[in-house]
């Protein structure tokens, strides 16, 4: 219906998510790879119905109709910022999305990816395999940007604030050699606590957010500018999510931040990108930014 505008995303699963579904945490990365080969075979079949066996599912006859208008399959994406991840999304070819992990977090799961498509032989990577979100939103003024879109950080200090109990003592949450740091109250002398990616965000203020570059807020050519600096930073980037509703952000200010982020704070992003040799924005028609 959407004649090749369908993506399909993937993630791994929070702790809390895990225990309210009563799924086993252990082994949690295996079943993550196999269900991609699954629902990537499935997609590309196109003899019939497909039967698998695999360590974790087994299904007797999959016959997908119709079939996705995409061949052979949409793109893939995978949210997740670890290392060891964002080196199988690359010897995959899929398109790496990293949430709220900053630009350092960014750079070392990006690295990581570039790293392994070349210790395989595979193609440099394209920068559409490159997707950075952040929380956006645009005012009339500076001052306006920021009051109101600290109100998106709301999401750091709920859900995140309210489940360290599951990444501390949920079974196979971490490897084996990191799981007694983490469960001490207090480092052992000469040892580097362990912590979530989540728990430096708990607490952040909105100027904090945005000097870490997971948020991006003011008037539209602040906004612009903003984006670029971090697009500048990690040596460009395909994609850019932005989270721009959220918390107790109003109908009216998340509608008017967005119309915001279409009329002026794109056409100088993508006009930035145009002066930049080799790296080029391309908007969509559904206002998405590729």
């Amino acid at each position: 219906m959407l004649r090749g505008r369908l993506d399909i995303g993937f993630v791994k699963s929070g702790d809390s998510e895990m225990v309210s579904n009563n799924a086993n945490p252990v082994g949690n990365l295996e079943r993550f790879w196999e269900a991609i080969d699954l629902i990537t075979k499935a997609l590309s079949n196109q003899d019939g119905p497909v039967r698998w066996e695999g360590k974790h599912f087994a299904h007797r006859s999959i016959n997908l109709w119709p079939r996705p208008f995409q061949q052979p399959h949409p793109p893939m994406w995978a949210a997740t910022g670890d290392p060891d991840t964002s080196r199988e999304l690359g010897r995959r070819g899929m398109i790496n999305s990293v949430v709220l992990r900053g630009i350092e977090g960014t750079k070392r799961a990006w690295g990581a990816y570039r790293e392994a498509r070349a210790e395989a032989g595979l193609p440099e990577p394209a920068l559409d395999r490159f997707a950075y979100c952040g929380f956006v939103y645009v005012g009339d003024t500076d001052e306006e940007g920021v009051a109101i879109g600290s109100k998106l950080l709301w999401f750091l200090n709920t859900s995140l604030k309210q489940a360290p109990q599951f990444s501390k003592f949920l079974p196979g949450r971490m490897p084996p050699e990191m799981a007694p740091q983490v469960y001490r109250t207090r480092p052992r002398p000469g040892e580097t606590r362990v912590a979530r990616p989540a728990d430096g965000l708990i607490g952040m203020t909105a100027e904090q957010a945005m000097q870490r570059q997971i948020m991006f807020a003011g008037n539209p050519e602040s906004v612009a500018k903003q984006i670029m600096a971090a697009y500048d930073t990690l040596g460009g980037f395909g994609h850019l999510i932005f989270v721009g509703r959220s918390g107790y952000l109003t109908h009216a200010e998340a509608e008017k931040s967005i119309r915001l982020l279409a009329k002026e704070v794109l056409p100088r992003v993508r006009e930035a990108a145009r002066e930049r040799e080799g790296r080029k924005f391309r908007v969509t028609e559904s206002g998405d930014v590729k």
